[in-house]
């Protein structure tokens, strides 16, 4: 690997020695140029001599790995930066994909109790889930926070998961507004002692 940078750099160095000749020549000045290529030290440099001017082109090896170092850093940034574009496109789909969720929760809960506990349902879907239709916790997932399997064809049947919760919610509390009382009570709750919020 550095032998095939060195030579790079030579050959650079090289074609950047060679323009000098041909500007002093379009200049009118024909008299004669030494070229040397040098390796010495961890240095290399091509120098050009001239009667009336000398120039010198060269790197040390430790410039070279700074070079490389900065470059890495930069494709490591581009990177980074990529990736947070490609992060803010998916959070902004997901936010996007949630507000479809909720406007389906909405509407099935609407049409099953009317608006004031169609509200209410969205109430509980927002604290329990954020209307994030794949999410998961500890045994629970999906919009209601269900309890046991959370297969991937389960939490993808979106309907299926929206008339689950609400077939829950009428079973268990009969309306969504008697669910959402029991969300939000702490203490005696339907014979029930809670320390926190859950239904």
């Amino acid at each position: 690997m550095i032998h095939h940078l060195k030579s790079g750099l030579i050959c650079t160095l090289c074609i950047a020695a060679l323009a000098i000749p041909s500007a002093l020549h379009e200049a009118g000045n024909e008299k004669p140029l030494k070229y040397s290529i040098d390796n010495n030290q961890g240095i290399l440099s091509v120098k050009v001599e001239h009667p009336t001017v000398t120039i010198e082109l060269g790197k040390s090896n430790e410039q070279m790995r700074q070079e490389e170092e900065e470059h890495q850093r930069q494709n490591d940034a581009d990177l980074l930066a990529q990736q947070n574009r490609e992060k803010i496109a998916s959070i902004k789909t997901a936010n996007a994909d949630t507000e479809a969720v909720k406007d389906k929760v909405y509407s099935m809960a609407l049409a099953r109790w009317g608006e004031a506990e169609a509200m209410d349902v969205l109430s509980i879907v927002e604290h329990e889930s954020g209307f994030r239709q794949f999410v998961k916790n500890g045994n629970c997932c999906g919009l209601f926070q269900r309890l046991g399997r959370c297969t991937d064809d389960i939490l993808g049947d979106l309907d299926g998961q929206i008339r689950e919760g609400l077939d829950y919610i009428a079973n268990r509390y009969e309306t969504p507004h008697e669910a959402w009382s029991f969300w939000n009570c702490i203490g005696i709750c339907r014979g029930i002692v809670k320390k926190t919020t859950w239904y």
